[in-house]
């Protein structure tokens, strides 16, 4: 090599010393030149695509007009329907408030007409066989005899007949000029649907071919960018996914260009998120522990206002067994219904909460909506006659199965009677029938001839505990019946509609999933809580703390002299007691002074004495989830406060006559 040639050798070396490594470049400069080459690429792509992304933008364009035609031509048809009813209403009935829709359509209708003719002329145009100028005609004409009919309110019907004709015919031919409007339309959305759909399939071919150098430019590109700089977005990146998991972020070194300033934002970031999560679990927690608060209270609630409820239901429903003079037997009912009516307030609030907290328990099956009717009207039937109203069922002819739970569609219904009665006037009448709809749909309906409701307060009909400003009235209520009736129909998946005249009277109708009638399932078999002959005899043990509730028992056994009760105040004293006796029948309150009723439970039935003992819990606590776990634990039965004293004695009878099988645990 001559001394030239190292020269120009030396030289080359010391100016590549001098350019900056590529990795150092700033941004900009890299990003020059990554995207260069797939730059050529998309030149490609785009002059390929732009042809047939503009047809098939304007063929969504031409759709949506044509839409937008059968929307207007839909709305001119109803607000030319509206006035009609609205005319013909007010001939039949004098009442000016049937107007209001042909007011309406006299100032609607014309810019209707005007945008259906543009919005007609820019979509269809002359291809259309449909001629607008006609159909606005015709819409002017119905118009124009509905205002004759309107003006001659008061005239002999056979007058009225020639103008009534015309309208009809007139609507007759507006009918078939929308018709074929709205099918020129429907036509024309569909040619311009097989447009995108050619001009999409055209898009797809272009990028197919285009692909093979694309990804060799993208490749290149690639390349390029990941020396230097990808790498370290890569890292970035990687900690900023880790960021909403809660990983800490990886360190990366220290740089002065943005891909440095972006590593320490996701640091500022990540230790914001900390704080923020941090913030976020305390709120939780607080949450978690205010729900369980509420539950807590609930369940404390039932169980305290349920404990002199049974007291007052119980020995109240003894004295109405005894022969007494007409003012005391009066006195007694009284108590009783005040009682029954603070339970069920009582049972309302619990069903909402648990209904709130999406813990209402439901067995959805097949139902006979004749039969769950047939029974509420039967109930109510004594109702129905001291408040003088007719309560009328009309059935259908063929058989109308809903899926729902069986006790909360009766419940519904006692309350939407319970309701139409209530609010009803003497020689009023409540009627039950069925509304057609779809297939998968059966409506329901209440129809009542009561006070009715003002339409500004039907929105509020299902608020709780709104009585609809009629709190101070005569008319008892707490103002839950109805809300827990929607929320339950709800739950079971079906809605619940309200219409009301003012003074006239109101109907509900409840819409519920159709079923067939071979997913009924099987027919009940009769009641199992059936009394063995004989008299009962054997030994009782009351586990209960609670005097009333044991002195009620007592009072209870006076008729079955044969049975022997052993009381115990606490849970040890009961299980000793029952470890001596071996009763056949044991009942449990669940919450003891020094035992809780589960442990109570769980030690009776690891005895050998109490094993095959007949266990019955008989508590305040209605929850269905304490009612599981007890079943659960080995309990024979489960009885709530205020004990229904005939439930109670078919227990009794059915576990301590002797001819009566045996419990089985």
């Amino acid at each position: 090599m001559t001394r030239a040639a190292r020269l120009r050798a030396a030289l080359w070396r010391w100016r590549r010393s001098r350019r900056p490594r590529w990795v150092d470049l700033p941004l900009n400069w890299k990003g020059v030149v990554v995207v260069a080459i797939p730059l050529v690429v998309l030149t490609i792509n785009w002059a390929s695509l732009l042809y047939l992304t503009s047809a098939e933008v304007a063929s969504r364009d031409a759709a949506s007009d044509a839409t937008t035609v059968t929307r207007s031509a839909q709305d001119t048809l109803a607000a030319l329907l509206d006035a009609e009813t609205g005319v013909r209403g007010y001939l039949l009935t004098g009442q000016a408030s049937f107007l209001q829709p042909y007011k309406t359509a006299v100032h609607e209708l014309p810019p209707l007409l005007r945008s259906l003719r543009a919005q007609t002329r820019g979509t269809i145009g002359a291809r259309g066989s449909v001629d607008v100028s006609k159909l606005t005609a015709l819409a002017r004409q119905e118009m124009t005899t509905l205002g004759r009919l309107h003006a001659s309110a008061g005239a002999p019907a056979a007058s009225l007949q020639p103008a009534l004709y015309l309208g009809k015919t007139t609507m007759d031919e507006v009918r078939v000029q929308i018709a074929a409007l709205i099918a020129e339309a429907q036509a024309s959305v569909a040619a311009q649907d097989r447009a995108i759909g050619a001009a999409g399939i055209g898009i797809v071919l272009v990028l197919i071919l285009t692909v093979p150098l694309g990804v060799a430019g993208g490749v290149l590109a690639m390349v390029l960018f990941t020396r230097g700089v990808g790498r370290r977005i890569g890292a970035v990146r990687s900690n900023a996914e880790g960021l909403p998991m809660g990983i800490q972020p990886n360190p990366i070194p220290p740089a002065a260009d943005e891909v440095g300033r972006l590593a320490r934002a996701v640091h500022e970031a990540a230790g914001l998120l900390s704080q923020r999560a941090a913030e976020a679990t305390a709120a939780t927690l607080e949450a978690r522990s205010a729900s369980q608060a509420k539950t807590e209270f609930l369940s404390r609630m039932s169980h305290e206002l349920r404990t002199p409820l049974n007291a007052i239901l119980g020995f109240g429903q003894l004295l109405e067994l005894e022969p007494r003079s007409a003012d005391d037997q009066e006195s007694v009912e009284q108590i009783l219904k005040a009682g029954r009516h603070l339970l069920d307030l009582i049972n309302e609030i619990l069903d909402m909460a648990r209904i709130e907290q999406g813990r209402l328990a439901l067995s959805m099956e097949p139902v006979e909506a004749h039969e769950i009717i047939h029974e509420s009207l039967q109930l109510l039937g004594p109702i129905a006659d001291r408040a003088e109203c007719e309560l009328r069922f009309e059935p259908s002819a063929t058989s109308r199965m809903v899926v729902a739970d069986r006790q909360r569609l009766k419940q519904v219904m006692l309350n939407l009677l319970s309701n139409s009665l209530k609010y009803n006037r003497p020689g009023g009448s409540v009627v039950v029938d069925f509304v057609e709809g779809s297939s998968q749909r059966v409506g329901i309906r209440v129809s009542d001839t009561g006070i009715g409701i003002a339409a500004e307060l039907i929105p509020r009909l299902f608020s709780p505990f709104d009585r609809l400003g009629r709190e101070g009235g005569s008319i008892g209520g707490t103002g839950l019946g109805l809300a827990l009736s929607k929320s339950l129909v709800e739950a079971m998946n079906g809605t619940v509609a309200v219409t009301s005249v003012e003074g006239q009277g109101t109907q509900v109708t409840v819409e519920l999933a159709s079923a067939t009638a071979a997913a009924a399932g099987e027919p009940s078999s009769g009641p199992r809580n059936a009394v063995g002959p004989g008299q009962p005899d054997g030994t009782l043990l009351y586990v209960e703390d609670n005097l009333s509730s044991l002195r009620l028992v007592e009072r209870l056994l006076r008729g079955r002299p044969l049975v022997r009760l052993l009381p115990a105040l606490q849970g040890q004293i009961g299980l000793d007691l029952a470890a001596e006796h071996a009763p056949k029948l044991i009942l449990l309150d669940q919450h003891l002074p020094d035992l809780d009723g589960m442990e109570v439970l769980r030690r009776l039935r690891s005895h050998p004495a109490t094993a095959r003992s007949a266990i019955y819990l008989l508590t305040a606590d209605a929850s269905p989830g304490q009612r599981e776990r007890f079943l659960a634990a080995g309990a024979t039965g489960y009885l709530t406060k205020p004990v229904d004293i005939k439930e109670l004695l078919e227990v009794l009878d059915r576990v301590l006559t002797p001819t009566a099988a045996g419990p089985t645990v």
